[in-house]
């Protein structure tokens, strides 16, 4: 195969040209077909949540240095999806109990607005890398960042979906590690993957959350 920038002779396997270093693309995860590559982005998934369940601070960077680009924002958008799931089932369990059963227009409106904190928290992490001064990072590595410091709240709201308002206590506990992990995530990726310095990153990640709160609430008003 090519180098896609300059055109060099590249051997099979090798992840960067030898004449000008660009990024080669992986020719077999390119001819993978749809069910392949959706088989290797769970797998890779997967892996990367149980990593971080583990221990978000040293696991992080490690996992996503062996995605490539294309790879980190599949895994990503991956999480953004699982995170939808979870705040749809679990709102959806909620809504019975605030207003009657809910409707199929309810039910719509649940999936879409799974999708908004996903894409309000990527922007948010795009504008701090800019204002903050990140020495690293792309769009990839936001959307990795955001899917995944957003898993901990989608667990949340889907567990306090089956414990009902019954157990307040437990949610109330879980929201804690949800809120406290959510943290951690964003102040790694910040740190160690987009490469703001420490002292910038401590400010950062607080209005990150902010302004991503402050970004869905406005989707959320616009839709309602």
């Amino acid at each position: 195969m090519n180098c896609p920038k300059c055109g060099h002779a590249v051997n099979a396997g090798n992840a960067f040209c030898g004449k000008c270093g660009a990024t080669v693309p992986d020719s077999k995860l390119e001819a993978a077909s749809p069910d392949e590559r959706l088989k290797t982005v769970a797998e890779k998934t997967w892996k990367t949540f149980l990593a971080i369940l583990l221990n978000p601070v040293e696991h992080l960077p490690s996992n996503f240095e062996r995605l490539k680009k294309r790879e980190a924002l599949e895994v990503g958008i991956a999480f953004a999806v699982l995170f939808d799931l979870c705040a749809f089932f679990g709102l959806y369990m909620m809504l019975p109990r605030w207003a009657g059963t809910p409707g199929f227009g309810d039910i719509l409106k649940i999936l879409l607005f799974g999708f908004v904190p996903p894409a309000a928290l990527t922007g948010a992490l795009f504008l701090a890398r800019k204002v903050f001064r990140a020495s690293a990072g792309t769009i990839e590595s936001d959307v990795f960042l955001a899917g995944i410091a957003l898993i901990p709240i989608g667990l949340l709201l889907l567990v306090s979906g089956v414990l009902g308002f019954g157990n307040l206590e437990v949610t109330a506990l879980m929201a804690v590690f949800a809120l406290s992990y959510t943290v951690l995530i964003l102040f790694t990726g910040c740190t160690q993957i987009a490469g703001i310095a420490t002292v910038r990153a401590v400010p950062a990640v607080p209005i990150v959350i902010l302004v991503a709160a402050w970004l869905s609430k406005i989707v959320f008003a616009a839709m309602l």
